[in-house]
């Protein structure tokens, strides 16, 4: 099968309980100002549990922040990890601009957020965990000498987590009509390769340039 890279990042923040946006649009205030996009916006609450009987584990990512909510501003390229230079540029104040319009903290807080952001990356207090979130095909030093505190994660970590999370509860996701065309497939592929080498093999991360209409996944979703 053959996937996106946002799609892919989009099901990895899913499977893990975020509610996710992709493309989250920040519209300029002005004409002579530039918009702002965030490939992948996911939101994870912070007592996530799913299925009473056999709890699911997420990634350990996620999972050391349990008690928190944890907000991540996924940046998705097709080859190695990378940011944005608008990231890290304050004054563009564009971590400002996604701050406010996610709502998370009081207008009086979010410049105290926002300049955490900048320096290196992420921001924690006792109660959230908010952090740039790098994913590609590999790792990248640069991105690790200068943010060393923001996650990378590369494609095959993604599919090894999806593979063993659907071959374990194979069963519990067999009902997924309601799924896009993409979590189906994820779903089929692995019901029919259980071993995680076979699955790596067959599955493809790649840009589609053919003409696609809109995304319905753009919208909040739920976790499973």
């Amino acid at each position: 099968m053959r996937i996106e890279p946002e799609r892919l990042a989009y099901w990895y923040l899913r499977l893990n309980g975020f509610f996710t946006v992709t493309n989250f649009l920040v519209h300029p205030e002005t004409r002579k100002d530039y918009s702002t996009e965030v490939d992948v916006l996911g939101v994870r609450f912070p007592f996530r549990k799913e299925n009473f009987k056999r709890p699911m584990t997420d990634d350990e990512l996620f999972t050391r922040h349990d008690g928190r909510l944890c907000l991540v501003i996924a940046e998705v390229k097709s080859g190695p990890c990378d940011l944005n230079e608008s990231w890290g540029n304050p004054e563009k104040r564009n971590m400002e601009k996604v701050l406010a319009a996610i709502g998370v903290f009081p207008q009086s807080c979010c410049w105290t957020v926002a300049d955490s952001l900048y320096k290196i990356g992420c921001f924690q207090d006792d109660n959230n965990w908010l952090s740039l979130l790098c994913i590609g095909r590999c790792s990248n030093e640069a991105i690790q000498n200068s943010f060393s505190r923001v996650p990378q994660i590369t494609f095959d970590d993604i599919l090894r987590f999806i593979h063993r999370r659907l071959v374990e509860y194979l069963d519990v996701k067999e009902q997924h009509e309601q799924w896009d065309c993409d979590g189906q497939a994820l779903w089929e592929t692995v019901s029919s390769h259980r071993r995680e080498d076979e699955f790596l093999g067959v599955v493809h991360v790649e840009l589609d340039t053919s003409t696609r209409g809109p995304n319905p996944s753009s919208q909040a979703t739920p976790a499973s």
